[in-house]
């Protein structure tokens, strides 16, 4: 068994030129990206979508002001009749949105356009970037958020390197930006579920506090995909042990943890017991023993005593 690493979960704010590197982008590439990341701030879930997410003012203003310091919107103006002489058309609301001329955008009258996911905790929220670009453009400043490819076409607009140095780094940046959406989205999905199941417990146990159902619901998971109950993790060394399986070992925990989430949250299935016997006939313990047994023999460590027992006896009995 190779060395465990934990499964780190990376954002394009956070991670070093190191990682970057690591994730096959050339020394120039990674450059690019920490020499501008700080300077447009991206929304992850916007992204995903193409959705707005880049200030064009801050743009326009790095590019040189074209048309004049003064000149932004005839700037933005020009172009966007320009690239609506196209076959593809720029929409508001789909390509970019528009502050007031006080420099304000009401979100709460954009909801509309699905500018927000379920995904608040991964990265920045748009609220935080218009809060943010207002602070930095007022007063009476009118600007833009606009998407990645809007951006892209936008700094094709301004000849020289200044403009293909900003192209460039979009291109970079998109690509970062799909390349960590692949890898964080097992565990993204697997907080989705989550969430799914402590809906599910609001819902159909008669408690203000899921707390306790949801620890258990989580135990089961954990014997049921590893062989092991979560403290039992711990003692090797490997808390949370969803953060460091890899290949089958993950698939097999992400299998068993979406049979609990549909029976917990469609199925209004809140019966420990039930849930238990439902995992021990198409999951069974003893068949997901090796995965644990396999962590605590790299790591030198004696099996606990109640995993022993456990695995030793013919019939598994959870205790909640």
């Amino acid at each position: 068994m190779t060395k465990p690493i934990k499964r780190e979960h990376f954002n394009i704010t956070t991670m070093s030129k190191k990682q970057m590197i690591s994730f096959g982008f050339t020394e120039k590439e990674a450059h690019l990206l920490m020499k501008h990341r700080k300077v447009f701030r991206f929304i992850f879930d916007a992204e995903y979508d193409n959705k707005p997410c880049v200030d064009s003012r801050t743009l326009w203003e790095l590019l040189g002001c074209p048309e004049g310091r003064t000149h932004y919107r005839r700037w933005f103006d020009k172009n966007l009749e320009r690239f609506n002489q196209g076959d593809e058309l720029i929409e508001e609301g789909k390509d970019y949105i528009s502050s007031d001329e006080n420099g304000i955008i009401d979100l709460d009258k954009r909801r509309a356009n699905a500018l927000h996911s379920a995904a608040p905790d991964l990265q920045p929220s748009l609220n935080d970037i218009l809060i943010e670009t207002q602070k930095q453009h007022r007063p009476n400043k009118l600007f833009h958020l606009v998407s990645l490819d809007f951006a892209k076409m936008l700094c094709m607009s301004v000849r020289g390197e200044i403009g293909f140095s900003f192209q460039k780094y979009f291109i970079v940046a998109e690509k970062l930006i799909h390349t960590l959406k692949d890898y964080n989205q097992p565990r993204y999905e697997g907080k989705v579920r989550t969430r799914g199941i402590k809906r599910g417990g609001y819902e159909n146990l008669s408690t203000f506090d899921v707390t306790p159902f949801v620890v258990d619901v989580q135990r089961l998971i954990c014997l049921h995909a590893t062989g092991a109950y979560p403290s039992e993790w711990e003692s090797i060394g490997y808390k949370n042990p969803q953060d460091w399986l890899r290949g089958k070992d993950l698939e097999k925990y992400y299998v068993v943890q979406d049979m609990v989430h549909n029976a917990v949250e469609y199925s209004g299935c809140t019966d420990l017991d039930v849930l238990s016997n439902n995992l021990e006939f198409y999951h069974p313990v003893k068949c997901t023993e090796p995965t644990f047994k396999k962590f605590a023999e790299y790591v030198g460590k004696t099996l606990p005593i109640d995993f022993v027992m456990r695995h030793a006896t013919e019939k598994f009995v959870f205790v909640p």
